[in-house]
């Protein structure tokens, strides 16, 4: 305990205050509730104490990140590099669009010689279909001639023949 009241009383009264005016049972009183409060306040000392050991642990370990990224941080880029990186890519997807058109213009172009051929060949089937109708009907006109000539034979051989050893 801090000390006996009476002691204190007359140390406040040497040190010149008269104006204390306490029982020494009040300055008692006094004395413990002073007592308790710095007891109470020695524990929340104790308590906050132990709180900001636990800052400084997180502290240091923020500190060991903030390092860690401030080693990263430089090699990482800047906006602007990554604008002009996206510039670049963007060139890229426009320098390859420009391909895609060319070879469309070069399938597109394929594509109308290949309608040209087809027409051609359209035109060059329905030519032959008609020079082989053309033929078969000549084909079938021969085939009545050579059979109306066999027939003309074969009627004059029989005559010939009738007329030669008779009837």
């Amino acid at each position: 305990m801090l000390g006996c009241p009476t002691v204190l009383l007359s140390a406040l009264l040497a040190a010149g205050h008269p104006e204390v005016l306490m029982t020494p049972s009040e300055m008692e009183i006094l004395l413990r509730d002073i007592a308790n409060r710095v007891t109470g306040l020695d524990s929340r000392v104790t308590a906050m104490d132990g709180r900001l050991h636990g800052l400084t642990d997180e502290v240091k370990n923020l500190n060991v990140r903030v390092g860690a990224i401030e080693q990263i941080l430089p090699t990482l880029a800047t906006h602007d590099e990554m604008r002009a990186g996206f510039s670049a890519v963007d060139e890229r997807f426009d320098a390859i669009d420009r391909r895609f058109e060319a070879v469309d213009e070069r399938f597109d172009a394929i594509d109308r010689r290949f309608e040209a051929v087809d027409r051609r060949f359209d035109d060059l089937e329905a030519g032959l279909s008609a020079r082989i109708d053309e033929g078969r009907r000549e084909a079938r006109m021969l085939n009545e001639d050579v059979r109306g000539d066999i027939r003309m034979l074969a009627e004059h051989l029989a005559s010939v023949l009738e007329r030669d050893h008779g009837p």
